[in-house]
């Protein structure tokens, strides 16, 4: 198998765009439903599921509004909703993800970046926060890859 190049990406700290209440709420709900389908797709440890999911109905309260609504349940317990809530790990990720992608938008559609490079680098961002995501069945990769291909 042919090793993969490192990609030359710039780091957002300080440019990284700022997403309003109504994105971050859009964004949580697709997580969901990037959840969904790694779940559905891939076999995958109890370790490796409770990392995806929510641990508590509270854990992403602020940007969970609009899958609460759309999960169309009668109940105040979030966490029997039908729509997966992400964890908070989870979610920040994929924020990031997609900050990057809009801020590269023009690149990835000329094919500048590859799919491969944007899985790889945030890959690695998330390598480098420790405890958090387990490497067993690289849950990450997976998670990414369905992100970016959506």
């Amino acid at each position: 198998m042919e090793e993969e190049e490192d990609v030359p990406f710039v780091e957002l700290s300080n440019n990284e765009i700022e997403l309003c209440e109504d994105e971050q709420q859009s964004l949580y709900y697709f997580c969901g439903r990037t959840v969904r389908e790694v779940k559905k797709r891939h076999k995958l440890c109890e370790i490796d599921v409770s990392t995806l999911s929510a641990n508590t109905s509270l854990e992403c309260e602020n940007v969970a509004g609009l899958t609460y609504k759309k999960s169309y349940v009668d109940t105040t317990d979030r966490m029997r909703s039908p729509l997966l809530y992400p964890s908070e790990p989870i979610f920040q990720l994929l924020r990031k993800a997609e900050t990057y992608f809009r801020t590269k938008e023009d690149d990835i559609l000329c094919s500048k970046i590859l799919l491969p490079q944007l899985v790889q680098y945030f890959s690695k961002s998330a390598q480098n926060i420790t405890g958090v995501f387990p490497t067993c069945h690289d849950v990450v990769t997976k998670l990414l890859t369905t992100f970016f291909r959506s």
